[in-house]
């Protein structure tokens, strides 16, 4: 056999990878546990995301309210990560992938939620429906 070689290649080629923004968050989820919410979502693909980037949560009380316009929660969540332990609040969660390069995706993922304004309503009811039957039982006591 004889010496075996081939000719120079060259090939240019421009990766956007590293400058492009991650995939947006799909599948936000949120389930109340007691006063957290376990907060779920579908991990993006990209893998400057599941390796050295990290997803980031806000919340705002104003359910109108835009990314700018929120607070930071976490902005270290890893970004293998698929869930999160968070407080349980009223309002307005946002969440957004975050590449290793720092570049957010370009759209965050809301969910709304109206769980405590929920659990006050109950607990008012509850103290109405409890001061109406501790009424209801005086009256009674006086007509024996």
């Amino acid at each position: 056999m004889g010496n075996l070689y081939s000719p120079f290649a060259y090939k240019e080629q421009e990766i956007f990878g590293k400058t492009t923004p991650p995939e947006d968050v799909t599948g936000f989820q949120m389930v109340a546990q007691g006063s957290k919410a376990n907060f779920t979502w579908n991990p993006v693909s990209d893998l400057d995301v599941i390796h050295g980037g990290n997803y980031w949560l806000r919340y705002t009380s104003d359910v109108s309210a835009s990314w700018s316009a929120s607070s930071t929660i976490d902005d270290k969540i890893p970004g293998n990560a698929s869930s999160y332990l968070g407080p349980l609040l009223s309002g307005r969660y946002l969440l957004k992938a975050v590449d290793s390069s720092g570049n957010e995706s370009v759209n965050s993922v809301i969910i709304l939620s109206y769980i405590v304004v929920i659990q006050l309503l109950l607990l008012f009811l509850l103290q109405l429906l409890i001061d109406i039957f501790l009424e209801v039982a005086q009256q009674h006591l006086y007509l024996f």
